[in-house]
């Protein structure tokens, strides 16, 4: 069971945007229609650049990469990196009798209502969208709506920078339209294979980087805009880490 004073805490600390995102329960909308007639709509809004949108109800895409953002800061803050052999980290917080607060990592998933799988899948998803977003079209229109997102929400270390080429007039409004989540993997396996890239920005696995992170020769992460920033190494690989 996560500390008593956990929630409070990460409530103070994220701010009331950020908590809301953090603790928001969602629900994937369901696209209607038959897999041929969404392909042939898909390819007409993407020849065209006009579509005409249907809102399916639920949260999009976008709202899961944009709440998965937020939980991966939670964990890359208060939380010890998964391989450090302390599993959860001591704060500071007069608000609780003891004085502190203890953060793990399962108390950070309860809080925010996911399950490890349901997070993995979607920090998976995000780290193939920031990497491969250059490389193909969809991938791009995906990222600038959850670039737009972050902006509103995240610091600069988490916002990305991409070149001024609008594929659409309302990128986020054509994802929540006609991405999925299962339809991001199916994209981003697409280009995976056809350019023979990982979607990872190290090893096997995806990691806590921010969103728009990237690396130079010497493995420094950098975000897209050229700003040095911390190394996460990959969430469920064994690395030597110091907190």
């Amino acid at each position: 069971q996560p500390d008593p004073y956990a929630s409070r805490f990460l409530q103070e600390q994220l701010g009331e945007e950020k908590w809301e995102i953090f603790t928001s329960r969602l629900a994937e909308n369901r696209k209607n229609g038959s897999r041929s007639r969404m392909k042939v709509a898909i390819a007409a809004a993407m020849e065209s650049g006009v579509a005409d949108y249907t809102d399916f109800g639920g949260a999009s895409a976008i709202d899961f990469l944009v709440k998965v953002e937020v939980v991966k800061r939670v964990l890359r803050t208060y939380v010890p990196h998964p391989y450090n052999p302390q599993k959860s980290m001591s704060h500071p917080y007069s608000s609780s009798p003891k004085g502190h607060v203890v953060i793990s990592r399962s108390s950070v998933l309860t809080l925010s209502g996911w399950s490890n799988t349901q997070f993995a899948y979607w920090a998976r998803r995000a780290e193939g969208v920031s990497v491969l977003c250059n490389r193909d079209r969809r991938l791009r229109t995906v990222a600038k709506a959850l670039e737009r997102r972050l902006k509103e929400v995240g610091p600069a270390d988490e916002r990305m920078l991409i070149d001024e080429i609008e594929l659409m007039d309302n990128p986020e409004r054509w994802v929540k339209t006609f991405v999925t989540g299962k339809g991001l993997d199916v994209i981003i396996d697409d280009v995976k294979k056809r350019c023979g890239v990982s979607q990872f920005l190290r090893g096997k696995h995806s990691s806590l980087d921010p969103f728009g992170a990237s690396l130079d020769n010497d493995e420094t992460g950098r975000s897209a805009s050229g700003e040095s920033s911390q190394v996460f190494m990959p969430t469920f690989q064994a690395e030597s880490y110091i907190h």
